[in-house]
C-alpha cells in the first residue's frame, strides 16, 4: 500500500469519526452505547454484519461466563472442582458451555444423556 493510500484511508476513517461523535452528540442512546462499548477486541469494520458477529460473541462470552460461574457454584457446594466428576460419569469440565432457558448444563459428550450438572459426592 502506498503512502497516498494510507493516507486516504486514515483520512476516511477520521471522516467517519468525526460523524460518529456528531451523531453520538445529538443522540443520548447511541452515546451511551458506544460509551459502553470495549473495541479493543473488535475486528474488521462496524458495519451492520461486523457488529452481528461482534454481538454474538458477547453474548456466547456472556453465556459461558454464567455457565462457567454457575458450574463452578455448584462444585463449591459439592465439596469439589470442576474436574470432578458429575453423576453420569463425565467430568464437570465437559459439560456443556452455556446453560439451558431452564437452568441445566447439559452434558457436550458424544453419546452422554446427562441433562444436567449434578457433581458425584466427593
Amino acid at each position: 500500500m502506498s503512502n497516498t493510500t494510507d493516507a486516504h484511508d486514515l483520512n476516511r476513517q477520521a471522516l467517519a469519526l468525526a460523524e460518529l461523535v456528531e451523531l453520538a452528540a445529538r443522540d443520548e442512546r447511541l452515546s451511551a452505547a458506544l460509551a459502553t462499548l470495549d473495541v479493543t477486541g473488535l475486528e474488521g469494520h462496524m458495519d451492520p454484519a461486523g457488529l452481528r458477529a461482534a454481538l454474538a460473541e458477547a453474548v456466547l462470552d456472556e453465556q459461558r461466563e454464567s455457565r462457567t460461574a454457575e458450574a463452578e457454584r455448584r462444585a463449591g457446594a459439592a465439596g469439589v472442582t470442576l474436574a470432578h466428576r458429575c453423576r453420569c460419569g463425565c467430568s464437570g469440565i465437559n459439560h456443556d458451555d452455556r446453560i439451558t432457558d431452564d437452568g441445566r448444563i447439559p452434558c457436550a459428550a458424544v453419546g452422554c444423556a446427562c441433562m444436567d450438572l449434578e457433581f458425584a459426592p466427593a
